[in-house]
């Protein structure tokens, strides 16, 4: 009788997590995972994708040449303008139009 006792009393034991709750903290743990891997890959496409777009914008890193001239020709008309040119440490080249 004792050992059915204390079968009964392990039975009847509220003590511990239930299947339910352990199943919701996987389930939220696997759904943070996924949202932080997401995000991850995410900020790794838009700065592979963007990476040297800034560098136009750093005209004071770049060296300048002073006095250079754009042609822009067509099939009717030709026509030039004075232009500044900046390359960059990674020799992007771009133009500026002259103040002057």
């Amino acid at each position: 009788m004792m050992r059915l006792k204390g079968i009964m009393q392990r039975i009847k034991s509220t003590a511990g997590e239930t299947l339910t709750e352990t199943l919701c903290a996987v389930l939220i743990i696997v759904m943070c995972f996924t949202i932080l891997c997401g995000a991850i890959v995410t900020a790794a496409r838009v700065n592979s994708k963007y990476e040297n777009v800034d560098t136009a914008f750093h005209t004071t890193e770049a060296d300048t040449v002073k006095g250079t001239t754009a042609s822009i020709s067509g099939s009717v008309s030709y026509s030039s303008i004075d232009v500044t040119e900046h390359t960059t440490e990674q020799d992007y080249v771009f133009y500026e139009a002259s103040n002057e």
